[in-house]
């Protein structure tokens, strides 16, 4: 298969995964009292009842979509809408906090994909062999450091909305994942 067809096969897979995935989140107000929805929305909702996808089928398109960030809605074209965030730090022996990339683009990639991994596996030996791979790069990058710890950051603030509030809150819990020693 030359070059041309496999882009083409590829676009084609994208479009319908990231149809799948609107269609699949969309269905998400079913259950849900919201009636500001146009008359297609509200048709959708109250006519077409779609199964949850087969389970391989399901964690190979929530993988593709959490990567190309198609699951994102708006969320992906505009920052710090979502109210929750989930980050991941590294932090030295000497309490130095190390970067494993260096642009906005590449942490919101990062991001995405470590979203996925400390969401999606819960087995410890899985979780500390991935985390020991991507601190790999940087005892490469920061030859003095012998020891890192790597911490779960999560934070949730209320809505836009709710910003002129006198309630308005931020409230941020850190979770030590595990401590990588160097070899």
């Amino acid at each position: 298969m030359d070059l041309k067809k496999k882009l083409i096969l590829f676009l084609v897979l994208h479009v319908i995964i990231v149809i799948t995935v609107n269609l699949f989140s969309f269905s998400g107000f079913q259950n849900s009292k919201m009636k500001k929805l146009n008359r297609l929305g509200n048709w959708y909702i109250n006519e077409i009842k779609l199964n949850e996808p087969i389970e391989p089928f399901r964690s190979t398109i929530g993988f593709y979509s959490n990567i190309t960030g198609t699951n994102r809605g708006y969320e992906f074209f505009s920052p710090n809408v979502s109210s929750g965030a989930v980050k991941l730090r590294f932090l030295s022996d000497q309490g130095q906090e190390l970067k494993l990339v260096n642009s906005v683009e590449s942490d919101v990639k990062l991001l995405t994909a470590t979203i996925y991994y400390f969401k999606k596996i819960s087995k410890t030996k899985i979780r500390d062999s991935i985390t020991k791979s991507i601190c790999k790069r940087l005892f490469e990058k920061n030859k003095d450091v012998k020891n890192i710890k790597v911490y779960l950051k999560m934070s949730h603030t209320d809505p836009i909305a709710q910003t002129d509030s006198e309630n308005f809150y931020r409230k941020e819990k850190e979770i030590l994942l595990s401590t990588v020693q160097k070899n």
